[in-house]
């Protein structure tokens, strides 16, 4: 080969090395935005779908490691909440002005690491983002959060319905009637149904959906109760929620009507503590409440 032709073959060699290097940095930078835009919270429209499709493709972990994670992450969560509250609450008791959006921007808050842990594969996580979702992103579009939570929710009951923990998707189906459209819950009950063999999770979540429905307006909505009553019987009898669809638990429990009220314990508005038959030969108003 003639000196001429070796020193051109080096230099085109060079150039296509060159290439190569400037290729192999331009797709680093594109994976390292991507991961950025995966995981930093938005109050945007692609925001709502970066969160409903992200779980499609988990960079995965063992799951007793991402459980013990996301144990950790909500306690912390929890933990964060309460003190919020608390807070608030001692605020409000002063007379003060107080953020009525405090307590729920913790979800904001934490929104960025329950992501990063759904993305390496936990659907704990994501069935916490799923519940979390109008809170975390309060200022954008309630559709918009809505179709993204329903996308997480049907993701975990198909993909997560024999996981230990999946009974907190059935508790909390009577708060997702009233937070999402009637019909996609629905069909979050039914898979949830198909998928799993977790029978408590399965009654309580027939239980739940067929309660709802009795109080429904919608069209089919008493047939649907009556399947779901029908099937829950058949299927699931010594469950304990079968067991209150047939009135056997609130029977055991004294809570029929005419009854005498079982006792407890408490404080009151002041810390003061004090038993439910004080105040026997009085009319009694107990009021629940709670954060959504």
């Amino acid at each position: 080969m003639k000196p001429s032709t070796m020193i051109r073959a080096r230099i085109a060699g060079r150039a296509r090395v060159g290439r190569a290097a400037i290729a192999l940095c331009a797709c680093a930078a594109l994976a390292s935005s991507v991961r950025a835009t995966r995981t930093a919270p938005t109050d945007d429209a692609s925001g709502a779908r970066t969160a409903a499709s992200q779980e499609k493709a988990p960079a995965r972990g063992s799951s007793d490691e991402l459980e013990r994670a996301y144990a950790d992450l909500d306690q912390s969560y929890r933990s964060k909440k309460r003190d919020v509250s608390d807070d608030v609450e001692a605020r409000s008791r002063a007379g003060e002005k107080v953020d009525d959006d405090a307590i729920k921007r913790v979800a904001s808050d934490f929104w960025p690491r329950f992501q990063a842990l759904s993305e390496k594969g936990s659907g704990h996580a994501r069935l916490w983002m799923a519940l979390a979702m109008q809170d975390a992103f309060p200022a954008r579009e309630r559709a918009l959060n809505q179709k993204a939570s329903i996308e997480l929710l049907g993701d975990v009951a198909s993909n997560c319905a024999d996981e230990p923990w999946i009974g907190e998707l059935a508790r909390n189906l009577t708060a997702l009637y009233i937070m999402l459209p009637e019909e996609d819950v629905d069909r979050v009950v039914d898979t949830l149904a198909a998928k799993s063999s977790r029978k408590d999770a399965v009654a309580e979540a027939l239980y739940r959906s067929a309660a709802f429905e009795k109080t429904s307006k919608h069209a089919g909505a008493a047939a649907r109760a009556d399947e779901l009553a029908k099937r829950l019987q058949r299927d699931y009898p010594d469950t304990e929620f079968a067991k209150k669809l047939r009135g056997e638990t609130t029977r055991a429990t004294g809570l029929n009507a005419g009854n005498v009220a079982p006792e407890f314990t408490t404080t009151d508005a002041d810390g003061v503590a004090f038993k439910l038959s004080d105040y026997r030969g009085k009319v009694v108003v107990l009021d629940f409440w709670g954060f959504w």
